[in-house]
């Protein structure tokens, strides 16, 4: 539950760096380093995402009962809730 916690707060957070990202480096057009380093920045973030995709969904998939997804879903809006 832990794990859900922290990437709902992380994942918001990603396309706004994503756009930062990728403005910087069509901005620094003429240095080639900066650009590499903003887009290899960008595919990283991109992987990111992918792979935190992959990882709920395997743990969706791991709950058999629907009842048990929904309590825990409700137990991280709590917390969220409480965190605010």
């Amino acid at each position: 539950m832990e794990y859900i916690i922290t990437e709902i707060k992380y994942i918001p957070v990603i396309p706004m760096i994503l756009m930062v990202l990728y403005g910087a480096a069509l901005i620094a057009c003429g240095s080639f380093i900066f650009t590499l380093i903003c887009l290899t920045l960008m595919l990283i973030l991109v992987i990111y995402l992918a792979l935190a995709t992959i990882s709920s969904n395997n743990l969706l998939l791991e709950t058999d009962n629907v009842d048990e997804i929904i309590g825990e879903l409700q137990e991280i809006i709590d917390c969220l809730q409480n965190d605010s």
